[in-house]
C-alpha cells in the first residue's frame, strides 16, 4: 500500500483539527503529516496516533516534499498557497471554494467524477 507525506493547511482551526481526526481513524497509510497555518494558530499542539504534533508556521518552502496538501484554511490563504504547493508537485485538495469559478482547475466530485483526478496527475 502506498504511503504519503501531507500537509493539512488551516491546522489547530476546526475544520483542520477535524481532517487530522479522519485521518487517524480510517488509519490513512501516512509518513509523515504536516500542519501547517497562519503566524495566529502556529505552535499549536494537535494530538495524532499517540502522540502530538506541533501545527508549523505555513511558509512556501512548507510543501517540499509534499505527496498531498490538504486547504482547509481560508479562502486567501488558499489563494496564496495552494498554487505553491501544487507547484511544489503535491496534489491540492482544497476545501474553501476559491477556486470554484476556475475553469483551469477541475471541481472533482468522488461520487461524480473520480476518474478526474488521475487526469490531472497523468496517472
Amino acid at each position: 500500500m502506498a504511503r504519503f507525506t501531507m500537509a493539512i493547511v488551516g491546522s489547530g482551526e476546526l475544520l483542520g483539527n477535524e481532517l487530522v481526526e479522519v485521518l487517524e481513524q480510517r488509519e490513512t497509510p501516512i509518513d509523515d503529516l504536516r500542519l501547517l497555518a497562519t503566524e495566529e494558530t502556529a505552535g499549536a499542539r494537535v494530538p495524532f496516533k499517540q502522540e502530538e504534533l506541533r501545527v508549523e508556521k505555513l511558509t512556501e518552502q512548507a510543501f517540499d516534499g509534499i505527496d498531498v496538501a490538504f486547504f482547509c484554511g481560508g479562502t486567501e490563504t488558499s489563494r496564496v498557497f495552494a498554487p505553491v504547493a501544487a507547484q511544489a508537485g503535491a496534489i491540492v485538495i482544497e476545501m474553501s471554494g476559491a477556486f470554484r469559478r476556475d475553469a483551469k482547475i477541475p471541481v472533482i466530485v468522488p461520487e461524480v467524477n473520480p476518474h478526474a483526478i488521475r487526469r490531472q496527475r497523468g496517472m
